[in-house]
């Protein structure tokens, strides 16, 4: 990552300005991703999944339905 940034420095392209910039302050938070290799992914999927289901579901008539509808989803083999 060094070596890219200190490229960037010595081709000063604005295209890569903003890039590098971001880059530089989340240096330490993107290196230590490679090293703890925890994530939310699962949690941000999750999230993904029962906002596809709250469009799909536009109409439901009762809070409980919904909630069925993401608990059945959830399941590995949901139809099963």
């Amino acid at each position: 990552m060094d070596f890219w940034l200190e490229a960037c420095d010595r081709l000063n392209l604005p295209e890569f300005k903003s890039c590098r910039k971001m880059l530089a302050t989340w240096r330490r938070y993107i290196l230590n991703a490679f090293d703890i290799r925890l994530s939310n992914g699962f949690t941000e999927g999750c999230n993904n999944a029962i906002k596809t289901l709250k469009r799909l579901a536009f109409g439901f008539r009762s809070f409980n339905t919904f909630r069925v509808r993401i608990l059945l989803a959830s399941r590995a083999r949901p139809y099963i």
